[in-house]
């Protein structure tokens, strides 16, 4: 089930039946948890999504909602593999900023907000990310149908 939270605009049926209806598809194939929340707020014009990596809302996804229905496929996809490591413990972060990938702390040079997009790219649980989001995109959009 989807909590949807609305910062600053409306609420929009049409994005939250097919929001629901990915998060639904992906579900069959990757590990996700029962209930999350999707917070659809103004963000920066280069933000489409962004998971929150805090114990307090480790089930949410923030997705900008400037984003038209068809453009949040992508970013939506791409966050719900975050909240899939996040949630089967292979991402975690601790509140002191320790990361960990696999089981194993993983040190970057600068604290993760502050990293460079292109370097941020580069991260593991990103370059998954990624690849997992094309794969997943394809395999809901042979058979899409948000009704």
């Amino acid at each position: 089930m989807i909590t949807f939270i609305y910062t600053k605009s409306e609420q929009d049926i049409e994005k939250e039946k097919v929001l629901t209806h990915i998060f639904k598809s992906v579900s069959k194939h990757i590990k996700l948890p029962d209930n999350i929340e999707v917070e659809l707020k103004n963000l920066d014009m280069s933000v489409y999504g962004e998971t929150m990596l805090d114990a307090r809302f480790k089930n949410r996804v923030r997705l900008n909602a400037n984003l038209s229905t068809k453009e949040v496929f992508k970013p939506f996809i791409h966050e719900l593999v975050h909240i899939s490591q996040t949630y089967s413990g292979k991402l975690g972060v601790y509140r002191n900023g320790t990361v960990m990938w696999e089981g194993k702390p993983y040190t970057t040079n600068k604290p993760l907000n502050e990293i460079p997009y292109k370097e941020h790219n580069k991260l593991p649980w990103e370059q998954e990310a990624t690849y997992l989001q094309d794969k997943l995109l394809a395999l809901i959009l042979e058979h899409f149908d948000p009704k």
